[in-house]
């Protein structure tokens, strides 16, 4: 068994700086991905998209157990 290696120190500034870092990129990401509702809504026009209710299930709950987490 290989050793496990020891914890790396990471200074305060350099984790508040990476927080920030962090929070600036994901204000600028859409909460919305319009490119993947685009294409959802033209396989819904052509009466080619499909989905499990088991895959609708899943989706529902992972969602509302992110929204926990939050």
């Amino acid at each position: 068994m290989e050793p496990v290696p020891e914890p790396v120190q990471v200074p305060e500034e350099e984790n508040i700086r990476l927080a920030q870092q962090i929070a600036r990129e994901l204000s600028a990401t859409p909460d919305i991905r319009t490119e993947r509702v685009d294409e959802l809504k033209q396989l819904i026009e052509a009466g080619e998209y499909s989905i499990s209710a088991e895959m609708v299930t899943s989706a529902i709950i992972r969602r509302m157990l992110a929204d926990r987490i939050r």
